[in-house]
Formats: structure tokens, C-alpha cells, sequence
């Protein structure tokens, strides 16, 4: 049943959190004008939450300041009936770990081109949020934080789009994270971010590494059957490289993805603009007639059967509210990672996690990869975790 909201019209809801819900919604006008595109809304129980409201201003002045074709755009950031709502483009598509998902389901390789492609595009988009200036031509300071297969979408005409940038990292943040705090999907973390260190714009190549191992082999490297061996596996980033378990890679493939995944950040690529030109090489010169619309292809092909009226978009959600597929009007709408942030708090010095609570169907088999701290007890095993073995690494720097 439409809901009316303000001069907006609330349809089919398409995501909800622990926080906000989302909603397919449309505007008309005179002519027979409409326009389709995305609200999400405090929900009612948190209206009143001064932080999640300024967390949720943050979001809104981060991503307005955005303007590119590979990063989702926010319209507008306001208050209707004491609510506040974020009005978000709705791109229809599914996310990259819905791809991969379906794709190994049906015996649908997702390619060397489309996963090069793919990661040229996230590229693109990561340049020029780390670039980013304010109005006053000052630069914001933009770390994403929270790059993952989740948060990255593929429409059905082949566009990629960055999304959910609900945890990023900017200079005038009226929510600051706290020393020692942890933001983002645990499994697609930056050593450096699990270790609660300061972190630059590598961390973000680094998640981008992660993506395109995974798109590129089917596996991700820090699998493992509990959250301590996850972070341990991250700390180390002992890394197999991708010709190790698919043996067609184009040459050079390999060395430009273990850069991206160097342990140091000295070592990785010093921009996303670099990584973007190794990726495009390769690309030009394994499979050079791959586009866009190649991309489009695979998608309508995979996704065939679901392509129907207003179905099969997925928004581009911000924090508290990871991509949902909408799915087919035949069956209910799989919820993917469905999130609400949360702090598992030790108090100073351990450091802290801020975490997504998984609901719903997960959308790949890496375990907890968006739950850290889900269990209190583990949440905090887990904390002393990082914190003792800093200092266990400070302790075997002194000497002593």
C-alpha cells in the first residue's frame, strides 16, 4: 500500500536496519512527469537519538559532497513529520556479493574482464572521494572505511557505483570515532584497521584488493571458522596469490593484486588513480573488448528471470541499512547483511569495535564477516586480542 511522505510517495520497502528503513519511492509533477528513487528514514523508536541523527548528518554532507558516476548519490537530507529521511538514487542492479553469489550458484564464472572492469570503476570513484574538497576548496579528508562486495552495485546497463558511506572517515565529522575504535566489515578490513592504527586512503585499496580477490578467485583470502582467526589472518596478511587457485589469470595480474594487498600501506599503490592504471593494462591487454556493456550483459543474462516492473533494484543505503536485493514479487525480499552499527566498549586503552549485526540470509559464506562483537564476550576476547598483542608488538620493537 503507497504511503504518503510529504511530496514523495512511499512504495514496496526495500531494506531495513536496526536503525533506519528504506523505501522505493516516487515524486511526480506536471506532464506526466515521475521520478523513481530511494528514501531512507529514521525509524520512529530512534527519532529522538541526537548521535544516530548527527551520524546520519554526517552521511548526508559526506556523500552530497560526491558528484560522480561511480559513487551513489544522496539528493537531499531533511525532516518530514519529525522524521528525519535521506532522499538516495535507486539503482537498479544487485550488489557484487549477490553476483558472486548467484554466479557460483549457476555455474556462471564471474570473468577476469567483468572483475577487472569492476575494480577500474570502484577506482574511479574512490579518486575522487579521496580528492574531495568542501566548498571553501578544502580538503575533506575522505576515507571510505567500509569497501566490500556489499558496497559496491552493478546495475543491469553495466554501471558500477560505490555505496554506503555511512562510515567514512572526514575531516569535519560532527560524530568523531573514538581512539581505538573500529569501523567497517571486519573480513574486508585493512590490517591496520583491525589494529586500531591511524589509517590514510591505502586502507581502501587494500578493501578493494580484498574485492577483487574474491571476484577474481571465488575465495577470500581470511576465511577461517572463528572471528580470532580471522583477525589473525588479517594482522599477518599472509596472502596466497590469485594464480595460486585459478591458474588462466593474465600475466601480471598476480603482482598488481598482492600490491594492493601489501601488509605495509608504503607498499601498496599510492592512489587509487595508480591502481586504476595496472587494472586498465591488464585489462586492455587480456580482454580489450570488455565494457560496460559487456557488463550489462552478464548481468541481464544472470539475473534474467527477476528482471520484472519496478523489481530487482537495490539502493544504495547508508549506514545502519547495507544493500538489500529486493528480490522477485513472487517470493519474500532476501535480506543481505542487514545492519544496525553498535561499540563493543572495554574502556580505555582497549580498543573498541564499532560493528554491523547480521540479519537475514548472508550473501557469501565468509564467517561473521560484518559481526565482530555480535556475542559480548567474544566481542571483548576479541578487543583484548588486538590490544594485547600491540603491545606485545610494541614490547618486541623496545627490546625488552
Amino acid at each position: 500500500m503507497p504511503i504518503e511522505f510529504g511530496r514523495d510517495t512511499l512504495h514496496e520497502k526495500i531494506g531495513a536496519g536496526g536503525m533506519a528503513e528504506v523505501y522505493r519511492a516516487t515524486s511526480v509533477g506536471a506532464g506526466g512527469f515521475e521520478k523513481q528513487f530511494a528514501i531512507k528514514r529514521i525509524l520512529d523508536q530512534h527519532a529522538e537519538d541526537g548521535e544516530f541523527i548527527n551520524m546520519f548528518m554526517d552521511e548526508a554532507r559526506i556523500a552530497a559532497a560526491l558528484n560522480h558516476p561511480n559513487i551513489a548519490q544522496v539528493f537531499e537530507f531533511d525532516q518530514h513529520a519529525g522524521v528525519w529521511f535521506l532522499a538516495m538514487e535507486y539503482v537498479a542492479g544487485r550488489n557484487l556479493a549477490r553476483v558472486l553469489k548467484v554466479a557460483r550458484e549457476r555455474d556462471r564464472r564471474f570473468g577476469v574482464g567483468a572483475a577487472l572492469h569492476v575494480g577500474m570503476e570502484v577506482c574511479k570513484g574512490l579518486y575522487a572521494a579521496h580528492r574531495a574538497k568542501d566548498a571553501r576548496g578544502v580538503a575533506m579528508g575522505i576515507i571510505h572505511r567500509d569497501i566490500s562486495p556489499q558496497n559496491v552495485q552493478i546495475s543491469f546497463a553495466g554501471d558500477v557505483k560505490i555505496l554506503d558511506f555511512g562510515v567514512a572517515k572526514a575531516r569535519d565529522k560532527i560524530v568523531r570515532t573514538q581512539a581505538g575504535t573500529i569501523r567497517g566489515k571486519l573480513i574486508y578490513m585493512a590490517p591496520e584497521q583491525v589494529r586500531a592504527k591511524a589509517l590514510d586512503h591505502r586502507a581502501d585499496l587494500f578493501s578493494l584488493g580484498l574485492v577483487l580477490y574474491k571476484a577474481l578467485t571465488g575465495v577470500h583470502p581470511f576465511e577461517a571458522d572463528t572471528e580470532l582467526k580471522v583477525i589473525e589472518k588479517i594482522r599477518l596478511a599472509e596472502i596466497a596469490p590469485p594464480s595460486s587457485l585459478v591458474a588462466d589469470l593474465p600475466p601480471g595480474l598476480d603482482d598488481v593484486v598482492m600490491r594492493a594487498l601489501a601488509l605495509d600501506p608504503a607498499d601498496r599503490h599510492p592512489n587509487a588513480a595508480d591502481l586504476h592504471r595496472e587494472l586498465t593494462r591488464i585489462l586492455h591487454e587480456s580482454d580489450p573488448g570488455f565494457t560496460f556493456a559487456s557488463l550489462s550483459d552478464y548481468m541481464v543474462d544472470l539475473f534474467g528471470e527477476e528482471l520484472e516492473p519496478a523489481v530487482g533494484a537495490t539502493l544504495a543505503p547508508t549506514v545502519g541499512t547495507p544493500p538489500v536485493d529486493s528480490g522477485s514479487p513472487r517470493e519474500s525480499a532476501p535480506r543481505e547483511r542487514e545492519a544496525s552499527v553498535r561499540t563493543v566498549e572495554l574502556g580505555p586503552p582497549t580498543p573498541s569495535f564499532v560493528v554491523a549485526d547480521s540479519v537475514g540470509d548472508r550473501t557469501e559464506e565468509e564467517p561473521s564477516s560484518a559481526s565482530v562483537g555480535r556475542i559480548g564476550g567474544l566481542g571483548k576476547l576479541l578487543a583484548l586480542c588486538v590490544f594485547v598483542g600491540t603491545v606485545l608488538g610494541v614490547v618486541g620493537a623496545m627490546g625488552l
